[in-house]
């Protein structure tokens, strides 16, 4: 009885790990750590337990991510092998913007040259600021020197990335991505501790006057709110609207009894 885990590809946008399981074994959870903790891979609904060999895909990978799979067996013994995943460290310039529950309407941040298509690319996030700022309450209490304070934890970080193309093309590209309604994660190849979850409050594009001699370039700086990693399945169907719910449901009754609630029915509750 065994479970042998190892890596097929790593490539944008996700990577690809692909499992053996033998002699009654059942992979019941997988889990990822790196730099942003542990956390179980986002897989699409109907996916865990894994009892056969199968290949699973994790669109949230980082550098230096280890996986883990947890195993249940009939009998006593058995055994798992791990796989380890580094990411694209020899490409400093590639990031990833990512809807980690819609992946498919995700984008590969790429600077390039579209002139000079050899030449290597620079690093695409140019500049990142971010605040965190203090909560705690302090009160001023009449003939008390001291103050009483109500002490709270800080808040995720709000700041601002910068992300510079060299073609109006990809800030439009990159803009039309940031402006749906959906929960964003920056992964970075060479910057792995900056691997976040977000929301955008605000987008800008502008284009500084280029010197002599120099060729113009375009910037987007996305106003961003930090937030907690959004629990979950994927669903890989990009164009699921509203209009969708009349058609596949013809009483309301039938709506109910596919989907438990509302955050099921925005991302249609399953893997298209």
């Amino acid at each position: 009885m065994a479970v042998t885990m190892t890596l097929s590809s790593w490539t944008a946008p996700s990577a690809t790990l692909s499992l053996t399981v033998s002699g009654g074994s059942s992979v019941t959870r997988l889990t990822r750590t790196d730099a942003n903790g542990t956390a179980g891979v986002r897989l699409p609904a109907g996916t865990l337990p894994i009892t056969s060999s199968t290949t699973v895909k994790d669109y949230e990978y980082s550098v230096d991510t280890t996986y883990k799979p947890g195993v249940e067996w009939t009998a006593w013994s058995g055994s798992v092998a791990v796989a380890q995943v580094n990411l694209l460290p020899n490409k400093p310039g590639m990031a990833y913007l990512t809807v980690p529950r819609r992946p498919t309407l995700g984008a590969t941040i790429w600077e390039g040259d579209p002139i000079e298509p050899t030449n290597p690319p620079g690093r695409v996030v140019v500049r990142f600021n971010a605040d965190r700022q203090g909560s705690a309450s302090v009160h001023q209490v009449v003939d008390r020197a001291d103050p009483v304070i109500v002490l709270h934890p800080l808040p995720m970080r709000t700041g601002s990335l910068q992300i510079r193309c060299v073609a109006l093309d990809a800030v439009r590209y990159l803009s039309t991505t940031l402006q749906r309604a959906e929960v964003f994660m920056l992964r970075q190849a060479d910057v792995y501790l900056l691997d976040f979850y977000f929301t955008v409050s605000a987008l800008h594009i502008s284009t500084p006057d280029p010197g002599p001699g120099e060729r113009r370039y375009w910037l987007l700086d996305v106003d961003f709110t930090e937030v907690a990693r959004l629990p979950g399945e994927v669903t890989v169907d990009p164009d699921w609207t509203y209009a969708g719910v009349a058609t596949e449901n013809t009483t309301y009754l039938a709506l109910l009894g596919k989907y438990t609630n509302y955050g099921d029915l925005l991302t249609r509750g399953r893997s298209a």
